[in-house]
């Protein structure tokens, strides 16, 4: 399993908005974006798009191992 986060220091409905943000996840701040801005925006639909094709392993932190 892969988490990414995408957020942003504008997002004024996360306080503080690095809270958005865990650790060991790929996060990506979008800089100047609003929580309403992540819909309404390209740049950040188009942030998903390369998040959802990047072929990246998950960080160790992140990983499940299959059940015996």
């Amino acid at each position: 399993t892969r988490l990414v986060c995408l957020w942003s220091r504008s997002d004024v409905l996360l306080l503080p908005a690095t809270t958005a943000t865990v650790e060991g996840a790929e996060n990506h701040e979008l800089e100047g974006l609003t929580h309403y801005g992540y819909l309404l925006r390209r740049r950040c639909w188009r942030r998903v798009v390369e998040a959802i094709s990047a072929r990246q392993p998950a960080p160790a932190a992140f990983r499940t191992s299959a059940a015996s």
